[in-house]
């Protein structure tokens, strides 16, 4: 009888290890745009229906979430361009990934404590996926169009912002 109890404590132990452990079945996947609707280009964008930042700032995710940044995303001057709202786990984060060519972009970001490009809070086990240009990629870029020294060239041309811009704010 004692062995049989032994066996039982370990089954129901492996089980209960295998269910902390095993992802979560309903992660959801997520493609992102500037509007919604069928998107064209990137990788694992191409042809995906996506949602727009303002729906996904205002979406929880769960353990195991995957969501794509798809092309540009181009947001007003000290906006962020997405705010991570719930909590991955060990083993199962929530990761934001930039598709290939994927670009965050305002002429400045939200400064240091104010929420930057992407505003992770207060949340654990967030990834952040650049693609590093793996099999060709052209990686991830979040970029301030106007900010730097006054009479300086920006990207949009000259700078007209002067002031700390962050991109991810955790």
């Amino acid at each position: 009888m004692k062995k049989v109890i032994s066996g039982c404590v370990f089954l129901a132990a492996s089980f209960v290890a295998a269910i902390a452990i095993t992802p979560s079945a309903n992660a959801t996947t997520r493609y992102i745009a500037q509007t919604a609707g069928t998107f064209s280009g990137g990788k694992a964008c191409s042809g995906q229906t996506t949602i727009t930042p303002a729906t996904f700032n205002n979406t929880t995710n769960s353990p195991g979430d995957v969501n794509y940044i798809c092309g540009t995303i181009t947001v007003a001057a000290n906006t962020e361009a997405l705010i991570v709202n719930g909590n991955g786990s060990s083993g199962s984060p929530i990761t934001i990934s930039f598709d290939s060519g994927a670009v965050l972009s305002s002429p400045e970001w939200p400064a240091d404590g104010s929420g930057g490009a992407i505003d992770i809070g207060y949340n654990n086990y967030i990834t952040i996926n650049g693609n590093g240009g793996a099999s060709g990629a052209v990686q991830g870029i979040i970029e301030a169009t106007a900010n730097g020294d006054s009479g300086a060239a920006c990207l949009s041309g000259s700078c007209t912002y002067h002031g700390d811009s962050n991109g991810i704010e955790a």
